[in-house]
């Protein structure tokens, strides 16, 4: 898996990467074996779409997906390419420093000594 800056590179940033004029069409196999993280490819062309403001055409063989081609990028598509070289946001920081204190919480737990009950 990709790593930049010490963490992982989110999937939907990583078939971004594929797209990279408009008019280029990518199939889902194309997409899964560069994300290399299984079978979802319609997950990250939906979060492309959705959060990030990228138009898709679909390109169907019944219900299957034939291919994805890139219609149009937002305004701030530099950003969000961007994004995927970003400094790991606070919140991950935040993350680590709590799972640190919960590990000193359940050392500190397992120091008590046991109640003794008498009958």
């Amino acid at each position: 898996m990709p790593k930049i800056a010490g963490r992982e590179v989110r999937g939907e940033f990583l078939a971004l990467q594929l797209f990279d004029k408009i008019g280029k069409a990518v199939t889902p196999s194309e997409i899964n074996a560069h994300v290399g993280r299984g079978d979802y490819a319609a997950k990250y062309i939906s979060f492309l779409r959705g959060r990030h403001g990228f138009e898709f055409s679909v390109q169907k063989d019944g219900r299957s997906v034939v291919s994805y081609t890139l219609v149009s990028e937002p305004d701030n598509a530099a950003d969000v390419r961007a994004k995927a070289t970003a400094a790991p946001a606070a919140k991950a920081v935040a993350a680590a420093h709590g799972a640190a204190k919960a590990v000193k919480a359940k050392a500190a737990k397992a120091a008590k000594p046991a109640k003794v009950r008498q009958s």
